[in-house]
């Protein structure tokens, strides 16, 4: 790879951090021979999922959006999101433009709710979530990641509520 090439990449991690943490503060670092990073780092703390098995289900996508102009991107989930259940989507696209990505969708009508937001002139990110009512796609879509994107990801995450009185899972 020459000296000008861009590599992209992306990670979602979970971690109980217990009833009443003192802080939780993630950190993040690049490759030690990268020589450039750029970073869309978003941390939430989500109460009222099951503790046993919190992830109903999980999925990733990307791309390559070097053919210029608007960009648009999806990750389509095995299946639809189960009412109750909360959805969190974490998107990142490297973007020359700094404007910030459209909120996601979970088919029309569907919108999300942002948490965090993050737009420079190198890279654009943020979090969503939205309690499914059940009649949510599958496939959720970010209609803009901006102009002159290079690498952009998409991670969603259906977590399943406590159950049996536990209420919602809720950001």
């Amino acid at each position: 790879a020459g000296s000008n090439d861009w590599v992209s990449r992306a990670s979602v991690w979970t971690a109980p951090i217990g009833a009443s943490p003192g802080s939780f503060a993630p950190t993040a670092d690049s490759y030690a021979s990268a020589a450039n990073a750029y970073y869309a780092l978003a941390s939430c703390d989500v109460t009222g999922h099951s503790t046993t098995s919190p992830i109903a289900q999980s999925k990733v996508g990307g791309g390559d959006g070097s053919g210029g102009g608007e960009v648009s991107g999806s990750v389509t989930l095995d299946a639809a999101p189960t009412a109750g259940n909360l959805l969190l989507i974490w998107a990142f696209a490297s973007d020359d433009s700094g404007v910030g990505l459209t909120a996601p969708t979970a088919g029309a009508g569907k919108t999300t709710t942002q948490v965090f937001s993050q737009a420079t002139g190198y890279i654009d990110g943020g979090l969503w979530y939205r309690v499914a009512d059940g009649t949510e796609s599958a496939t959720i879509t970010i209609a803009d990641l901006g102009n002159a994107v290079g690498g952009w990801h998409i991670a969603v995450l259906e977590l399943a509520p406590a159950g049996s009185g536990g209420g919602d899972a809720t950001v």
